[in-house]
């Protein structure tokens, strides 16, 4: 699995935290893939060109848990935040222009959002149902 930065392993927390303004850009592959545990992303604004997902959570393990806090999200291509595994929170976020979905999960995939905002996504809904209701 490609990506602009790829999380594989994790011996202990793993923290990205973006100063005000930061960005990360990526085209044709996600921004971000995770496949660690105990992760945890705040405050960086993502935009991801001809990209399936602009952050991609692939965790093997149900307890596998990646936060997303105060982050954007933007996939003109594809969909927002694509989560297959694991735990994943997401907390005051922003998931907008998105090609596809802002949000999909697929089976396996334990969701949890808080105060997150989903506009201008050409589909709506989700592809499987959410672990958690948000």
């Amino acid at each position: 699995m490609r990506g602009g930065v790829v999380i594989t392993q994790s011996h202990g927390p793993i923290r990205i935290t973006g100063e005000p303004g930061a960005s990360v850009s990526s085209d044709g592959v996600p921004a971000v893939v995770v496949k660690a545990s105990n992760v945890k992303i705040t405050g960086i604004t993502f935009k991801c060109e001809n990209a399936d997902a602009c952050v991609h959570v692939a965790c093997d393990s149900k307890k596998a848990l990646v936060d997303l806090q105060n982050c954007s999200f933007a996939a003109p291509a594809g969909t927002g935040i694509k989560a297959e595994g694991g735990m994943v929170r997401v907390e005051c976020c922003e998931i907008q222009d998105c090609g596809e979905y802002g949000f999909s999960a697929t089976a396996g995939a334990d969701v949890s959002c808080s105060r997150v905002s989903i506009v201008r996504s050409a589909k709506t809904g989700s592809t499987k149902s959410f672990g958690k209701s948000w």
